[in-house]
């Protein structure tokens, strides 16, 4: 038996090597990419409930704001100013309610730094309906008047403190500066 191989035309190749080299790398990838496949459809599954329930609730939403606005159109008509003045005055008595003056001074006690006092506490009700309170501090430090107002920042019960005016007085009474700081205050939730 005569072989005829021309290693000049048709070079030797170790096909085997090559096999065992490449094929498992390959096999790899396919696993990666099934896997990744299936992943990126269980996202997409995921996202498309997400985008239902986000449709689902907006729907609620707009039905409760027709709603509103049909109550609000029904309040506002001259028969009924009675019912809308009575309401009003309750929301604002309901809402002056939610204002715990043991809650507050809980909160300030935690976070007046040393050598601040609290001369007075005013709240009242702003245009959206929300608590706002002028609180008038008095020490003998402008940077204890600032530290209290950035605690007042971190807390959780106030928001959007800001000093709204600083005053001398006679310091023959002790402390020689008055601070008033204005703040929102977010009542404690009750729980359900």
């Amino acid at each position: 038996m005569q072989l005829n191989i021309n290693l000049a035309s048709r070079p030797y190749e170790d096909a085997r090597r090559f096999y065992m080299q490449w094929v498992p790398l390959l096999l790899v990838l396919l696993a990666l990419t099934v896997f990744l496949s299936i992943k990126a459809y269980g996202s997409l599954q995921e996202w498309r409930a997400t985008e239902y329930a986000i449709a689902r609730e907006q729907a609620k939403i707009d039905t409760l704001d027709a709603e509103r606005k049909k109550a609000a159109e029904l309040l506002a008509q001259p028969e009924n100013s009675g019912t809308r003045d009575h309401s009003r005055f309750l929301n604002a008595v309901f809402a002056k309610k939610a204002f715990s003056w043991t809650q507050v001074m809980t909160d300030l006690e935690k976070l007046l730094p040393n050598g601040v006092q609290v001369v007075s506490i005013k709240p009242e009700l702003n245009r959206e309906g929300q608590l706002q309170f002028t609180l008038v501090v008095a020490t003998d430090r402008r940077d204890a008047a600032v530290e209290l107002v950035r605690r007042m920042e971190n807390a959780d019960r106030f928001q959007s403190a800001l000093i709204r005016s600083e005053s001398r007085k006679d310091e023959t009474q002790g402390m020689s500066l008055n601070f008033e700081i204005g703040a929102l205050y977010v009542p404690e939730r009750p729980a359900r």
